[in-house]
């Protein structure tokens, strides 16, 4: 499944909205990937709130911004990688699956 925006992605994780608690799902998840610019909650709200949470799992931001400084300022919040839009299929499959094989061997940080 998939959430449109960073609140109901919060909710869909566990954590009520941003009421605190732990981030958890109903079913695994291995990754998220989110644009950067969601209605309600953007991507760099999501990301640092879910750090805040505890996730562990890689996040990936997906965005429209190709400024300097764009990049690090994803990584800031708290994403593992970042792409800019438009990008092929493949490149983001294979940077999805690098994520995913990068967070299985460091410890406190599995998928």
């Amino acid at each position: 499944g998939f959430a449109n925006n960073g609140v109901h992605a919060c909710v869909g994780l566990g954590d009520a909205g941003g009421r605190g608690g732990g981030a958890t799902a109903t079913r695994p998840v291995d990754l998220i990937l989110t644009d950067m610019q969601l209605p309600e909650m953007d991507g760099f709200t999501l990301a640092s709130r879910l750090r805040a949470m505890g996730w562990t799992a890689p996040i990936i931001a997906l965005t429209a911004m190709a400024m300097e400084g764009d990049a690090a300022k994803c990584i800031a919040a708290g994403c593992d990688g970042y792409a800019t839009k438009p990008i092929h299929p493949s490149n983001l499959l294979t940077m999805c699956r690098k994520a995913i094989a990068a967070a299985e061997t460091l410890p406190g940080r599995a998928a």
